[in-house]
């Protein structure tokens, strides 16, 4: 018998129960997020993000967003890694050692959600300019990952976005740079990028796949999500590296040009056929 959407064996199936939504804890996680949002525009740093610095505005909550997504993520990125990506083995132990972690992929998966839902309202009222359709910035993006959050809360499959929050650190680097300039760096941005949503997720990936393959604890959707993501972000990728070469490229050329000006003017300077009022290099 072929799997449904929702289960991948008898052994691992998972039905959608609105119930097992945490209302109080999405609620308070809802009013949390504005208030992130009033702190720095309002209170910490209300030059830095006056109300004409929409851009900076825009990198607010994901910054705070990611970070802490990140951080608390942690427990369930170290089940993983040291199970060395057998997900039927750390679920096994996720449940014998540590209560299955409820409570706190609950957390993980309401704040992520209140981020996506006051994000999208927030944008358009203070930085609609930068709410996009295609990149993960606004009114496609967002949806999609609260659709995801909801199936993950319904499910009582929130240990699947607990082990993906690592892949929201780059994220806070991105915020910072779009925040404040003197923190961009491109290679470093680049690197955790690949680091983190190519390589650790493909690693998350190929886990996932394993394990639905085998008839073991995982299902369908625990095998969807993970995949879903990951081309665009093989792409984004591919991206960064290639505008940090072709910057490179532009700056080596620039320096070329400007040596060769140089040159040429010294020369004119100092060739006697050409008259001075005639050459480049005017005193």
């Amino acid at each position: 018998m072929s799997p449904s959407i929702l289960s991948a064996s008898s052994s691992s199936t998972q039905t959608f129960d609105a119930s097992l939504i945490p209302l109080p804890l999405f609620l308070s996680s809802f009013t949390f997020v504005p208030l992130v949002f009033l702190l720095f525009t309002k209170i910490l740093f209300p030059i830095h993000f006056a109300l004409h610095q929409t851009k900076r505005r825009a990198w607010i909550l994901s910054g705070v967003t990611a970070i802490i997504m990140t951080t608390l993520g942690l427990p369930f990125v170290y089940d993983f890694v040291r199970v060395g990506g057998d997900v039927g083995e750390m679920n096994k132990r996720r449940r014998e050692e540590h209560g299955n972690r409820e409570l706190l992929g609950q957390v993980l998966c309401c704040g992520y959600l209140a981020f996506l839902v006051c994000d999208l309202v927030l944008g358009r009222i203070f930085y609609k300019e930068h709410m996009t359709y295609l990149r993960a910035t606004g009114y496609v993006h967002h949806p999609v990952y609260a659709v995801m959050m909801v199936v993950c809360l319904a499910t009582h499959q929130e240990y699947i976005f607990g082990i993906a929050t690592l892949m929201e650190f780059p994220s806070f680097f991105s915020s910072l740079s779009n925040m404040n300039p003197r923190f961009r760096n491109d290679v470093l941005f680049s690197a955790l990028f690949f680091a983190t949503r190519v390589v650790f997720h493909s690693c998350m990936s190929w886990g996932f796949v394993r394990e639905w393959v085998k008839g073991g604890d995982v299902t369908t959707m625990g095998v969807f999500f993970p995949l879903m993501a990951l081309p665009l972000h093989m792409h984004w990728a591919r991206a960064s590296i290639k505008g940090i070469l072709r910057r490179r490229k532009l700056r080596s050329s620039t320096v070329v040009e400007t040596l060769q000006d140089a040159a040429s003017s010294t020369a004119l300077l100092f060739d006697p056929s050409v008259p001075l009022s005639a050459s480049r290099l005017q005193f």
